[in-house]
């Protein structure tokens, strides 16, 4: 029925302007040339108000209500949970306008409402023992750091995730293990997720994968999903190549970093965090506690920073040098003071107008229900 009705509405939207175009053109001459510009843009108005009004059959709302839960959320791909599911409004309104006004003739622009930008967050940590400190680190300050980024107006979510076989750690650490239940305490803000081997195209193959698991929390998104017009930060925390400096310049390694940098490129700055290498790790066996020379990382400590750097660079984002544990949190929230990131102010559709056309426009009022404030829609169609 919906189908239909909307048939029914694009031949009268059609039939309308055609008459305004012709019959009163031809039969009242120039006279009424003003008035017959007038009603064509009149009758272009109430169309484009029909296709607004008209209901998304799943959802049960108007593709006015759509747009603006499009825009406050950032992302024209809406979930309404498992019974409705996923409906894309960019995609409803196209193929309406597309069959009232013709493919490549129309651009709709949908400006974000004036709220704070979103900053999404997401952080792989390699899981090997000799992280244990570093992740401390994190488990004791980062809560804290998110609040406070919040509190100077930065709308951020941060999704930790702990590549697969989280080691046991001393117990100096304060933690049993490199795994999420022992660390971070979930809150509205700050969620954890332990990664499961192989989950992805280019899942993580061990715990210190992170170049697959970069691509892969890529894939999976964050907690709260990906949305589109948001300022999208990847960290990376390791001390080892990025597939395991046991395996050193074989393929493994370059191809786990260059999924990770297809993957970011062009979707996200990259922020490795390099942890100190050529030092001790304490690691827990059996129950016993025992220091290993991480000599190995200090072999590769060189190739180390090759990597990490080829993916800042390709990513726009910055490696960090760390030389101390306790330094981890402190540049996370040195990324926020130093970066710049540019964040897209509108969804959008259809074809940017050609020029040396005659440009018919509308601007129409869209109700953002979720902070009670309005935005624009702003509709553009040629011949």
């Amino acid at each position: 029925m919906e189908m239909m009705g909307f048939l029914i509405l694009a031949v009268t939207i059609i039939g309308i302007i055609l008459f305004m175009r012709t019959y009163l053109a031809s039969s009242y001459g120039k006279s009424f040339e003003t008035l017959t510009e007038r009603q064509e843009i009149e009758g272009f108005r109430a169309g484009v108000n029909s296709i607004l009004q008209t209901t998304e059959e799943k959802s049960e709302k108007t593709i006015l209500e759509l747009l603006g839960i499009a825009s406050y959320q950032g992302t024209s791909d809406l979930d309404f949970g498992p019974i409705i599911g996923e409906v894309n409004v960019l995609d409803e309104l196209e193929w309406r306008m597309n069959n009232i006004y013709g493919k490549g003739k129309w651009y709709v622009n949908i400006p974000y409402p004036d709220i704070i930008p979103r900053y999404q967050v997401v952080i792989i940590i390699d899981t090997s023992g000799s992280l244990c400190d570093d992740v401390q680190d994190m488990k004791e300050k980062l809560p804290s750091i998110i609040d406070e980024l919040r509190a100077d107006g930065y709308n951020v979510a941060a999704t930790i995730f702990m590549l697969p076989g989280g080691q046991e750690c001393c117990s100096k650490y304060g933690v049993s293990n490199l795994k999420c239940e022992n660390l971070f305490e979930t809150k509205k803000y700050l969620h954890c997720i332990d990664m499961v081997k192989k989950e992805c195209d280019f899942g993580p193959n061990n715990n210190e994968d992170w170049g697959n698991g970069l691509a892969c929390v890529i894939e999976k998104g964050p907690y709260e999903g990906w949305y589109n017009f948001t300022a999208k930060i990847g960290i990376v925390l390791s001390d080892e190549l990025p597939m395991g400096s046991e395996l050193k310049g074989g393929p493994e390694n370059q191809n786990s970093l260059q999924n990770g940098i297809d993957a970011s490129e062009g979707f996200m700055k990259v922020f490795p965090f390099k942890a100190l290498t050529c030092g001790n790790a304490c690691i827990k066996n059996g129950g016993v506690d025992y220091n290993i020379f991480t000599q190995i990382c200090c072999d590769y400590d060189q190739e180390l920073s090759d990597y990490m750097q080829q993916i800042a660079n390709a990513t726009s984002g910055q490696i960090y040098q760390l030389s101390s544990s306790n330094q981890v949190s402190e540049k996370i929230k040195d990324i926020f003071n130093v970066h710049k990131f540019d964040i897209k102010p509108y969804l959008e559709a259809g074809t940017q107008p050609p020029i040396n056309k005659n440009i018919n426009s509308v601007v129409i009022p869209v109700p953002v229900s979720f902070i009670g404030e309005y935005t624009n829609i702003y509709i553009n169609t040629w011949s």
